[in-house]
C-alpha cells in the first residue's frame, strides 16, 4: 500500500495538552481504541481558517509486527506531495512512537507478503533510483538499491547486508 494516495477527512480530533487524541471511529472502524500520539516538531493541526488542505489518517502494519501503525497525512492545497508523519505502535508501552526513518523515505510502498518497503524516485531527469528496505531489531535497513541511467538504459543493482549494525555491500550486478 502506498501512503498518501487516499484521503479521509479527520474524524473528531482534539488537541489536548499537546497530544493528538482520537475520539471516534471512521468508516472502516479505525481508532477503536483511544490512542495518544506525541506531537511532531511541526504542528499537525493548524488554527481554523489558516489551512487550505486536509489531514488524513492511514492505519497499516508498517513494520510487519502484526500491530496497526499510524500515518498522519497532511495535504496542503498548495503542494502536490503530501507530508506524512509515521508512528509505529509499541505493544509493550501501549502507545505510538514517531519513526523518523520512515519519514525520510520517498513515497514508501509497504508489502506485507515480502515484509519489505519499496521506494523510488527520479533525479535530475537522467537517473531513476529505487530502494528496498526491511526491518531488523526494530531498525529500518537498506537491503537493495537499483540505479538506472535513463539515457543509456543501464541498470545496476547493489545488495547490502547488516552485521552488528554495520552495513556491508555484498554484491553488485546488472539489473
Amino acid at each position: 500500500m502506498r501512503i498518501g494516495v487516499s484521503r479521509r477527512p479527520a474524524v473528531r480530533l482534539m488537541a489536548v495538552a499537546g497530544l493528538l487524541v482520537t475520539t471516534s471511529l471512521n468508516a472502516q472502524g479505525a481508532f477503536q481504541d483511544r490512542h495518544e500520539v506525541q506531537p511532531a516538531n511541526t504542528p499537525l493541526l493548524t488554527p481554523p481558517g489558516k489551512t487550505h488542505g486536509s489531514i488524513s489518517f492511514v492505519q497499516i502494519d508498517m513494520n510487519f509486527d502484526g500491530q496497526k501503525d499510524l500515518a498522519v497525512v497532511q495535504q496542503d492545497g498548495l503542494k502536490s506531495e503530501p507530508s506524512v508523519i509515521y508512528f509505529l505502535y509499541d505493544q509493550a508501552q501501549k502507545r505510538f512512537s514517531r519513526n523518523l526513518a520512515l519519514g525520510k523515505l520517498q513515497s514508501p510502498e509497504f508489502d506485507a507478503s515480502t515484509k519489505r518497503i519499496k521506494t523510488g524516485w527520479q533525479t535530475t531527469g537522467t537517473q531513476k533510483i529505487s530502494e528496498t528496505y526491511g526491518w531488523s531489531s526494530n531498525q529500518l535497513k537498506l537491503l537493495e538499491r537499483k540505479e538506472m541511467n535513463l539515457k543509456t538504459q543501464e541498470c545496476v543493482s547493489i545488495r547490502f547486508a547488516w552485521v552488528n549494525e554495520t552495513q556491508w555491500k555484498i554484491g553488485q550486478r546488472a539489473c
